[in-house]
This record gives structure tokens, C-alpha cells and sequence, in this order.
């Protein structure tokens, strides 16, 4: 086979290991985000419950069900559903920062994903561009009364197409989101199969549009067997206010062949508010 085709569907399969996976991080157990603005409020919500503080320090709690407002962000969101597992993210585009190394070329500094509007059955499809001039790879993702699960991705890179249905979804993460819930999964993907194991390792608080938000982060791990051989280590912070990955690192080690490649990217959400 050519390099030229060899580097394609390398691309590709570090596509598929980069954009599949449920969520992950390190370990600092914060329950309550406070706000670091003066003149702010946040709210977060996880397993069903929205907690708010105030600027000065005063706590409010609201059952499943209530909606979260980022007060002087100007957005509101549903994070949950009656049962009180995540709802469908908000739909819109969002920025997220990018950086690290690749065997297979440089690493475009920004990145975006489109969030479409979920169906009435709560099916939502995300569009991921590492680079936005080349065509998105997609995930669907179902918002189910047990929990957001992965169902199946289109990962496109360098003219390749790889896609995916994972006949074990994927957690998205685990509803609900406690410490150590596992997070497995497989796929079929042609003459590529993908195999996710990890679980939830935490919680912590980190910040973004200037407030202090608390994410779930946990650690997963993508191996792919025959046209590519590969292991991707993943972790992620993901954030039940937004349904949304806030921080991802990856690092793919792997051969097509004789071909071997590598990258170590990290990825960061620019902004909660999608534009």
C-alpha cells in the first residue's frame, strides 16, 4: 500500500480515538462550584439536583428538574431530565483550543464542535473539527433516562471515513456520575475494531467564562484491533451543567503495518456559551 494511503487511514483511526471516548481526568473531590465573580451567581447540577451560590457565599438546592441559569452569561439551559439524568446539550457551535504533538503533522491550534438540536427521542449528533477547514467527524450520542450513551461516530480525516456502531454504547458518562462507575464499550468499524474500558475517578472544580464550575473526570482507555493496531489513553473533564467535555488530554500510540504513529493533544473548551 502507498504511504499516502497508509497516512490516510492512520488519520482516520486517530480520528476515531480521539473524538470517541466518554470522559475522564484526575482526582479532586469538590462538591459545591462557586462563583469567582462579585457580581455572579452559577448554577451546577449533578445527579438531579442544581445547587446555587451566590457571590457571597449563600446556597440554594433545587430538585430534579429545575433549570440551570448562568446568570449574566445570558444563557439558560435544561440539564436534566424528569427522571433527572443530563438532558441534550445546548445546540450551537463551540471553540475549544488545541495543542500538542502528532506524528502525523501539526496540530491546529483551535477546534470547534457543533452541537445539532436533539430529536424528540432525545438523540443528539455532535460535529467535531480538530482542523475547521476539513470535514467534521460526528458522534451521536442518545440522552437516555438512564444516562447519555455513545451509539455511533463518523470519524473523516485525510479523505478516509471510518465509521462506527457501538453495539455496547458508551456511557457518556455514567448517570449517575459517582466515583468509579465504569465505563466500557465496543465497536465495529469495518476493518477496525474499538474497545473502550476506564471509569470515573472523581470530581473536581475548574474554570471557564470566568466562574468556578465542577466537572466529572475520569480515565478511559481506546484499543483498536486489525487494519489498525493502537492504544489511546483519554482523560476528560466533563461538565453536568453543560453536557459538554471542558478539558480532554489523549495520547495514541499505534502501527498500520510497518507505520507506526503517535500524538498527544489537549484539547480546551473556550467558552460555555456556544456562539
Amino acid at each position: 500500500m502507498r504511504s499516502g494511503t497508509s497516512k490516510s487511514v492512520i488519520a482516520a483511526a486517530v480520528a476515531l480515538l480521539l473524538l470517541t471516548a466518554a470522559c475522564g481526568g484526575s482526582k479532586k473531590d469538590n462538591k459545591t462550584a462557586k462563583s469567582d465573580a462579585s457580581t455572579s451567581t452559577t448554577e451546577t447540577t449533578v445527579a438531579g439536583e442544581t445547587t446555587t451560590t451566590a457571590a457571597g457565599g449563600s446556597t440554594t438546592t433545587a430538585k430534579k428538574g429545575s433549570a440551570t441559569t448562568a446568570k449574566g452569561s445570558g444563557t439558560t439551559s435544561k440539564p436534566t431530565q424528569a427522571g433527572g439524568a443530563p438532558a441534550p446539550a445546548t445546540p450551537g457551535t463551540y471553540d475549544y483550543s488545541q495543542s500538542g504533538t502528532s506524528s502525523l503533522g501539526t496540530v491546529p491550534p483551535n477546534g470547534t464542535l457543533v452541537v445539532d438540536k436533539a430529536n424528540s427521542s432525545g438523540v443528539q449528533v455532535w460535529h467535531r473539527a480538530t482542523d475547521p477547514s476539513q470535514p467534521t467527524s460526528d458522534t451521536t450520542i442518545a440522552f437516555r433516562s438512564d444516562g447519555p450513551f455513545i451509539t455511533d461516530s463518523v470519524q473523516r480525516a485525510s479523505g478516509q471515513t471510518v465509521t462506527c456502531h457501538f453495539d455496547k454504547p458508551v456511557p457518556a458518562p455514567p448517570f449517575p456520575a459517582t466515583d468509579g462507575k465504569p465505563i466500557s464499550g465496543h465497536a465495529n468499524c469495518g476493518q477496525i475494531t474499538v474497545d473502550v474500558s476506564g471509569s470515573i475517578t472523581g470530581h473536581r472544580t475548574t474554570q471557564l467564562d470566568g466562574q468556578t464550575i465542577e466537572v466529572v473526570v475520569a480515565t478511559v482507555t481506546l484499543t483498536t484491533h486489525g487494519q489498525v493496531e493502537s492504544t489511546a489513553t483519554q482523560t476528560e473533564w466533563w461538565s453536568p451543567a453543560l453536557r459538554l467535555t471542558v478539558h480532554s488530554e489523549s495520547k495514541v500510540d499505534g502501527r498500520f503495518g510497518a507505520f507506526p504513529f503517535s500524538s498527544n493533544v489537549t484539547s480546551d473548551l473556550k467558552s460555555g456559551q456556544p456562539r
